[in-house]
Parts: structure tokens; sequence; C-alpha cells
């Protein structure tokens, strides 16, 4: 498709099909087919899922792609014909036609959705639909404590300043009295989300004891993760193929597409999920300069907030140079999950960096080589 966020596109025709496939076989079935239906159909139209695709339409990119400009503009006038207000109302024998129409415009618009594009995406576009998803990722991360915190809120509220042992039902979202199954102590809720405290006294003024609670580190190792993803298996091929061939006249490859933002999100990443937070890879970031190796991840609201405006545009528009293919290659050898634990822990425990936990690998190949000599010519 040419532009724009295709899943989001699909599951509003997959939404639209089945609100008109529904509506309509309630009007075929309607008892009275010539008699016109009480309220306005019309508007009901207007102010749900029909209504909706229409005013969102205007951002669909059209521009290069014939097919689904075609197909876009003959589903558009299908709803028309059905939201447009009327002198005279509607019977169940006029609406089901309408109704017919729509539904039959759903398959040729989403069969041009999907077919390849006419025209290679733009950069720019796809620039845009990135930026897209990185800031509305942040803005559903860093708001995700909200609700949480209301309920803390709700539930200080009652006990006026000391409450009484509760639960929030998480299905229900309500706080209750008694434990169960789906239930989760107020106390509890409360504990993973203490950020901290401070304090104010005459002698040291505001001092801060800053805590990284629990459900930041959900959230924000939730995010790393899922931001990664998204570039490396969604986006990053795709700014390559649209940077169009390198100066040798192949085209680039998505490991030629380095972007420092997106290096330091893999390498947090990595440490949330292999490292129980702890700082390991992290230590080598090129732009998000937070974290000590060796200490935990403890990301501020406020770092987090300021990556809104971080988004590497000009590094993502900037012509790629070709990376450099490495001289070194894993190891073709497997090993039992213990035995590399206790290797990771013995370096943790001499102080080991990780440049030189690096050289590891090679010292346990030469080690073996010095034990195992090759057999004498002849032998």
């Amino acid at each position: 498709m040419a532009g724009g966020n295709l899943m989001h596109w699909i599951q509003q025709l997959d939404e639209l099909e089945q609100v008109v496939k529904n509506f309509a076989d309630a009007m075929r079935h309607h008892p009275r087919q010539d008699e016109w239906i009480a309220g306005d159909p019309s508007q009901a139209l207007r102010e749900t899922t029909p209504g909706h695709y229409l005013r969102d339409l205007p951002r669909l990119d059209t521009a290069d792609d014939l097919q689904l400009r075609r197909t876009s503009s003959a589903l558009a006038q299908a709803i028309r014909a059905a939201t447009t207000g009327r002198r005279q109302r509607w019977t169940a024998r006029e609406l089901v036609p309408a109704l017919d129409a729509i539904y039959a415009g759903i398959a040729p618009m989403r069969a041009a959705l999907t077919a390849p594009a006419a025209a290679p995406e733009t950069l720019e576009a796809i620039v845009e639909e990135l930026r897209s998803e990185f800031t509305l990722s942040l803005a559903v991360m860093l708001s995700g404590q909200y609700a949480v915190v209301t309920k803390l809120y709700e539930w200080y509220s009652a006990g006026a300043g000391v409450p009484a042992d509760a639960y929030l039902d998480v299905s229900r979202f309500q706080i209750v009295k008694a434990a169960g199954p789906g239930r989760i102590a107020m106390r509890d809720l409360e504990i993973a989300t203490h950020g901290g405290i401070t304090m104010l006294t005459p002698q040291t003024g505001f001092v801060s004891f800053d805590r990284f609670s629990p459900v930041q580190h959900l959230l924000y190792g939730q995010w790393f993760a899922y931001m990664h993803s998204l570039w490396d298996e969604q986006f990053r091929a795709r700014v390559a193929a649209a940077h169009g061939a390198a100066p040798d006249g192949d085209p680039w490859d998505a490991r030629d597409i380095r972007v420092p933002l997106f290096g330091d999100i893999r390498r947090i990443r990595n440490d949330f999920i292999h490292n129980k937070g702890i700082v390991d890879e992290a230590s080598e970031t090129e732009v998000l300069t937070w974290f000590t190796e060796g200490k935990a991840a403890a990301i501020k609201p406020e770092q987090m907030l300021a990556l809104l405006t971080m988004f590497p545009e000009s590094d993502l528009l900037a012509v790629p140079a070709r990376a450099a293919r490495h001289s070194r290659k894993p190891l073709p050898w497997s090993a039992e999950p213990d035995l590399i634990n206790q290797v990771q822990k013995r370096a943790r425990q001499l102080g080991l960096n990780r440049k030189t936990r690096k050289e590891i690998g090679p010292a346990a190949l030469e080690l073996w080589l010095a034990a195992n000599p090759a057999p004498a010519a002849g032998g």
C-alpha cells in the first residue's frame, strides 16, 4: 500500500465488514419490509464504524496507487449513500441494498491495500510512519501507571490516610475486601508503584531518595523490547530498501542502517531481558548515557519522557554507509546453561568489564588447543 499503517486500515475494514453484515442481516429479517424504520439509520451509521471510517479516510495516502484510489473512492461513495441524511425515512427493503453495496466494496479495498504498491515506498513516508509508532508507544507506556495510581488514591481516600487491607479485582478493576483468584493486595500494589521519597529538613533542604519501582521495571522493559522488535523486524529493512542502491550498485542491507538511538534501545532491551535489568550492554550506549555497569538500569520517568524529543529522523534520512563485516564469528558449539551462568558469575566476581569478558571465549579455545595438541605426524 502507498504509505500509512496497514494494520490500522485492515482492522478498520474488518470492523466495518462485521458491522455492515450484521446490520444488513437484521434488515433482511425485519418483519415489516416496506414500513419506515423507527429512528434514523443514516445517523446511526454516521456515528458508528461507517462514519468513523469515512472521517479517517483522508489520512490514507493513495497518490501513487491508482487501484487503491479507485477502490477507496468506490467504498467511500457507497458509505456516503447510506449515511447522508434523507428527506424520506428508510425502509428495510431500501436499506439492505445500500448496506450490501458497502459490503461489496470492502473486499476490493482490502485486496488493494495488501497488493504490492505500484510505486516503491518513499523514505520520508516510512520515517513518518515509524515516528508515529515511536511516539504512540511512548505515550501508552508513560500513561500506563495512571489507572493504577487512581485506584491507589481511591483506596487512600476511603481510609482517611490509613487504608484497611483490600484487594484489586483486576478483571473488574474494582477494590474489594476479600482475597481471591485474579486479585492483588492493594498494599502490594502500593509497593510496586513506590518510586521513592523526598525529605525537607532545615539542615539539608530537599533530599530525594529515588527507587526504581517494579511497575516502572515492567513498563520500561516492555517498551524497550517492543521498540527494538518493531525497528529490527518491521522497519529496518524497509528503510534500507527505500535508500535505493549503494554506490557499489548493490542494494543496501538492513545491517547497513545503523541508528545510534536504536542501537542503544537494543542494548537496554538485552539487559532487561537477559540480565534481569542489571546494566551490562547498556554501559556502551552512545545516546542514552544513563547507566553504570553492574548497577540496576534504574531509568527515571523524566528520562523516558525525554525520548519523545529524541526521534532520530536525521539519522534515518542520512545516506547509509556499508557496515563493517565482523572479523569474529560466533562459536559453533553450545554449552549447558548452568556452566555459562557459572562463568558469568565468576566474571562478575572478578570485576571484569564488558570488554574484558569478550575475551573469555578465545581464552577457552586457546586452553583447549593447549590441552589437546595435534597428533605427531605418522602417529
